[in-house]
């Protein structure tokens, strides 16, 4: 058996090396770095070297990767179940869509940390392929190539680098759904991309199911506009129809791990039971989550946001400090989410107040270096175990892109060199309502600075949703 992984596993990178040869060269440097980088973590760890010895956990892992283990022992766990096991598998694992992947990963290379360096690679590569299809600009691609967190999650078996890949997917079958419309595209070719969006939005939603709820609620605006410039008006709204009802079934049969709150919203049986105040009651409880269970780099509001009763708070002589109350009496049972009627009780001014503050603090750590963030009084985070020079220049180049994103978009659009698309405003949609929940509800900067992947890849991708000269034939 470990002949047969090891000629798999030669097979295998040779076929990548010939892959990656293909890619242009920003990309090839991005490949080449994610390689060198993936194995010295690896070996350095693997063999426990005298080199960052408390960063390292042993058999190749690192502590920018706590779940990668656990991930790497499902795996393990779940191919000794053999492949029913594999194509079956229920709720018993987190990201289970991902744990697949990883688990047809180790069966063919082998259970050792190692292996996420071949899968992470052939999701970066394919990234990398399906971003050049949507329209060639290299300042993208050197974006995606090296961007810092980027490339950090792909020396790891974790999901983000899968993830991103998924999301191209999306974006890219999108783009492509929208140009049948607009143009005289075959029937069938209409119905094979509606294929792929169900089949990327059940991958998505095994892995992480609230994006793919987003996406899904974003795209009633891009129907409407696909609809209102299509020849084929009748056919249209029909086949519209059919994928905006499918695509919550694939959400709904994916997300195992869905909140049954969100499970009525696309289930056709219980829909008419849904309130939207069930998603504001919802990132209330993943915030209060977040609050309870505070971490080395929980995020805290600077002296400049805090309220006059928190303030009064702090100076109060009765108000003992966590330590010591917690010597006096044993730690309260985690907190249950607070009803609907109880939120009155306090002033609409200090609620109003605190949700702002929030969002404000939520977005400074989003896209502030925190040495900035903190010398204005917006916030404070502590922790981040001497790696915080590394974060701020990830802060610094989400910051570039970002403004590149703008200035490109601005400047082609008043031009005229660009027109609006469907899939410009769906993934415009998408980053709205994925950056502002999240920096609401995250008050943990190491859980931020890996989920702002997200916002950072759509930020970065929002440019070849545009129909330039360039971009005119999606292939």
């Amino acid at each position: 058996m470990l002949i047969v992984q090891f000629l798999l596993t030669a097979a295998a990178c040779f076929a990548l090396w010939r892959w990656c040869r293909t890619q242009p060269r920003v990309v090839v440097a991005g490949f080449l770095i994610r390689v060198v980088v993936g194995q010295a973590l690896f070996w350095i760890s693997y063999l426990k070297l005298p080199f960052a010895r408390s960063l390292q956990t042993g058999n190749g892992f690192w502590f920018f990767a706590i779940d990668g283990p656990h991930y790497l022992n499902y795996a393990v766990r779940l191919l000794a179940d053999g492949p029913q096991a594999v194509l079956l598998l229920g709720d018993r694992f987190p990201s289970r869509f991902f744990v697949q992947a990883l688990t047809t990963f180790v069966a063919a290379f082998g259970g050792v940390a190692s292996v996420a360096i071949l899968l992470n690679c052939v999701a970066y590569l394919a990234t990398c392929t399906i971003v050049k299809r949507l329209g060639r600009n290299d300042i993208v691609l050197a974006a995606i190539a090296f961007s810092p967190a980027s490339i950090l999650f792909s020396l790891q078996p974790l999901k983000d680098a899968f993830f991103l890949m998924l999301m191209a997917v999306l974006i890219y079958a999108f783009r492509r759904w929208e140009e049948l419309w607009r143009g005289d595209g075959p029937l069938a070719q209409i119905v094979g991309w509606g294929v792929v969006l169900f089949a990327t939005t059940y991958a998505l939603a095994a892995i992480r199911w609230y994006f793919a709820i987003i996406a899904w609620a974003a795209s009633a605006i891009f129907a409407a506009m696909t609809i209102l410039r299509t020849r084929r008006r009748g056919l249209a709204i029909v086949a519209h129809l059919v994928l905006f009802i499918a695509l919550p079934q694939a959400a709904r049969f994916g997300a195992l791990d869905m909140p049954p709150s969100f499970s009525r919203l696309v289930n056709p049986m219980t829909v008419i039971r849904w309130s939207p105040a069930v998603a504001t009651s919802h990132i209330t409880t993943v915030r209060s989550g977040f609050e309870t269970s505070p971490g080395a780099t929980t995020i805290t509001p600077g002296a400049a946001l805090e309220t006059p009763s928190v303030a009064k708070t702090k100076t109060t002589p009765a108000a003992k400090p966590v330590s010591q109350a917690s010597k006096a009496k044993p730690p309260a049972p985690k907190p249950t989410p607070i009803p609907e009627p109880a939120l009155p009780e306090m002033p609409a001014s200090s609620v109003e107040q605190s949700f702002v503050s929030r969002l404000i603090t939520g977005f400074a750590a989003l896209l502030l270096p925190r040495s900035i963030a903190e010398s204005l009084g917006i916030l404070h985070v502590g922790g981040g175990r001497g790696l915080w020079l590394f974060a701020e220049t990830d802060t610094i180049f989400l910051d570039l892109v970002l403004l590149y994103t703008i200035f490109y978009c601005v400047r082609n659009l008043r031009a005229g060199r660009a027109q609006v698309t469907a899939t410009f405003v769906w993934c415009l949609l998408l980053l709205i309502m994925t950056a502002g929940p999240m920096v609401y509800t995250v008050n943990n900067f190491g859980t931020l600075f890996r989920l702002r992947l997200m916002v950072f890849f759509l930020v970065a991708v929002l440019p070849l949703t545009l129909r330039t000269q360039r971009t005119d034939a999606v292939q």
